[in-house]
């Protein structure tokens, strides 16, 4: 069977236990199946479309990454909620990676960074959704339900959501934090800092 996971990412990009989980089932599942990641990469301000790219293999699992695709808000919440619902794709680019993987089953992990356009051309060519939150994304902005005053929050509520997200950082900040050069500079500074240390 191939089976396309989408996940936040990789290592050192994206750490954390979804990140951990899917990476530790794919290693299980590419065993006995033909298992791909997909992912949201980073932001390139002088395109506009999402599109797909390939980067590298882990073990035998082949990585791509969806370039501009929807900010992912992290921890930060959202300021502005029309900025993260559509985002056109390259259909071209989304039908050569679809060509070169045709994947059976799309396995998602999170709702974060995906526009509904890539989940209706995956529905479109027939593959099989299967949604497996490891996050609370989908019932917050903030994926922690912690409110604004650092207190357990008491259930999705549109006023209290948009209460609580009134000072997330902008839509502006998000796509920095994922552009070239922010992950060209993480990179570095992780770089900078083992040699300091060795």
């Amino acid at each position: 069977m191939r089976i396309l996971h989408y996940s936040l990412g990789i290592f050192p990009h994206r750490s954390g236990g979804l990140n951990r989980y899917a990476t530790d089932l794919m290693r299980e599942l590419s065993k006995n199946n033909d298992v791909a990641l997909l992912y949201p990469g980073e932001y390139r301000f002088w395109q506009y479309k999402s599109h797909v790219s390939s980067l590298h293999k882990i073990d035998d699992i082949n990585c791509y990454q969806i370039v501009n695709a929807l900010p992912q808000s992290l921890l930060f919440g959202i300021r502005n909620p029309q900025d993260f619902i559509k985002k056109p794709i390259s259909r071209k680019s989304f039908e050569e990676f679809y060509d070169s993987f045709k994947p059976e089953v799309l396995h998602l992990h999170t709702l974060m960074g995906l526009s509904v356009e890539v989940l209706e051309f995956f529905k479109e060519k027939g593959v099989r959704i299967v949604y497996t939150s490891h996050d609370y994304f989908g019932i917050c902005p903030k994926v922690n339900l912690i409110n604004e005053k650092g207190e357990l929050c008491e259930g999705p509520c549109a006023e209290r959501c948009a209460r609580c997200n009134i000072n997330a950082p902008s839509t502006l900040y998000l796509r920095m934090r994922n552009s070239f050069w922010a992950f060209k500079t993480r990179d570095f500074v992780r770089w900078f800092k083992n040699m300091i240390n060795f």
